[in-house]
């Protein structure tokens, strides 16, 4: 009989355990939290975009710096001889190909991707370094430039570069956004200033995979002003374009600085008060490249220091690829006017606008930015483009 007890509390306790260990997973289901603000959010996001994403998961199994290491130097693009530096103005280190293989870039994946179809058809590409903050930008970027979705024949979108966040709310609106829109590209990365250069190279290899029918990259900053007829009319024919790296050209830089918000740094660290000069560069808040340079720029990326600014590396990387850089007409706000804000000189501007007919007006990021894309757009007479 006491046997018999026994075996029977055994089971009970069992029983009991079985239960709680249910009730525990029951539980953890329901209320299972993130492992920080956003990080799982992300992910379980990230996920659900995969699903609308043509081919997305093969993409992210694809290695593209591994590639390029791995095969090295086998399809490596042709660079110029290495020269006297004063002459060239090209940093030694950025041969030594032997010492960098930044494989590392392939960890960074994407959080959230653009969504529509027409990317896997679409000629030209404007790629518009943004961030989380700034929505109003984004929507100026639409109501104009983005209204030009077929120019002269050539089909054209928009893609929006963000990086991460580590604030719920803000993901949440970030995701919204894209719901809607379909064309934000959330990368994981730093969405810094200083992150510039991760940021736009890490979109720039999205476009490649994803793109596959592109042409022509814009890659753009959110508080530029885009005449898309004139560079159309410009550049075309855009299918045939090759060897193409346009827009405005830095020159005469002087010595480049090495400290401050806007001192070069690289990764890894480079002594540049060694290479005080660097070459001419495009200005970063419009670079327009073909899709065999932008291909040969990424493969640069993965064999030498990544560089920040994200302008004077590209130059860097141009100079020793000898590919030569064509002017686009410019123009941009002045300090003086820049110091106005929201009173900022609107006749000026038009002025200046009319006067050279520019392809590009960098007008800088302020509170003021979006209404005056819109109000340029307006005056521009470009609101309802009959291309």
């Amino acid at each position: 009989m006491a046997i018999n007890i026994r075996s029977i509390m055994r089971q009970r306790k069992c029983l009991a355990f079985s239960l709680c260990i249910i009730s525990c997973f029951v539980l953890m289901i329901k209320y299972k939290m993130p492992r920080s603000n956003v990080t799982q959010h992300n992910l379980n996001f990230g996920r659900s975009q995969m699903k609308n994403i043509p081919q997305l998961k093969d993409i992210r199994r694809r290695h593209f710096c591994h590639d390029v290491n791995a095969n090295w130097p086998k399809g490596f693009p042709k660079i110029v001889e290495k020269q006297n530096y004063m002459e060239q103005k090209i940093p030694q280190p950025f041969f030594e190909f032997s010492k960098y293989n930044n494989t590392y870039l392939d960890s960074i994946g994407e959080i959230i991707c653009p969504t529509r179809d027409e990317y896997n058809s679409a000629d030209i590409i404007s790629m518009i370094a943004s961030s989380w903050s700034a929505y109003e930008s984004r929507m100026a970027m639409r109501k104009t430039l983005g209204i030009f979705q077929n120019v002269y024949g050539y089909s054209h979108l928009l893609v929006f570069l963000i990086g991460r966040t580590e604030t719920a709310s803000i993901q949440s609106r970030i995701q919204r956004e894209a719901d809607l829109y379909g064309d934000i590209l959330q990368i994981d990365t730093d969405d810094s200033y200083r992150g510039m250069t991760k940021k736009r190279f890490q979109g720039l290899k999205w476009v490649l995979e994803m793109c596959q029918k592109a042409s022509l990259v814009l890659c753009l900053t959110d508080d530029v002003v885009v005449h898309m007829p004139n560079l159309i009319k410009t550049l075309q024919p855009i299918r045939e374009v090759k060897k193409l790296a346009f827009g405005g050209i830095n020159t005469n830089i002087g010595k480049v600085v090495t400290k401050g918000k806007n001192g070069i740094f690289s990764e890894p660290s480079l002594n540049w008060t060694a290479y005080p000069y660097i070459p001419d560069y495009l200005l970063g808040f419009a670079i327009v490249v073909s899709v065999d340079v932008a291909t040969d720029l990424y493969k640069l990326v993965c064999k030498t220091p990544m560089t920040f600014s994200d302008d004077s590396y590209i130059g860097i990387l141009l100079a020793m690829l000898d590919i030569p850089m064509r002017e686009s007409g410019w123009r941009e706000r002045d300090n003086e006017d820049r110091q106005l804000g929201k009173s900022y000189n609107k006749t000026k501007l038009k002025e200046l606008i009319h006067t050279y007919n520019p392809i590009f007006t960098h007008l800088y990021s302020d509170n003021a930015t979006a209404y005056m894309m819109e109000e340029i757009w307006k005056d521009l007479n470009l609101n309802k483009p009959s291309l």
